[in-house]
């Protein structure tokens, strides 16, 4: 019954170290991200705009949406 109780404390004790390590550990801090976008403007104009986002949530693709029919 010895082996068991020993058996048991350990997987609490375990559990508990590890609780310790998750809930010390500090949050990530996320960063904003700048993005250079290309803007033709009136007569052909090319003007770049820097666009910040914030906590580097960037979602780009290389393909365009289909659009929806109703």
């Amino acid at each position: 019954m010895r082996r068991v109780w020993a058996a048991v404390a350990s997987v609490w004790v375990l559990l508990a170290l590890v609780a310790i390590f998750a809930w010390s550990r500090p949050a990530p801090v996320t960063a904003s991200q700048q993005t250079i976008v290309a803007v033709k403007g009136a007569k052909g104009a090319t003007k770049y705009v820097v666009a910040t986002v914030p906590g580097g949530a960037v979602h780009t693709t290389t393909h365009t949406s289909a659009v929806a029919l109703p």
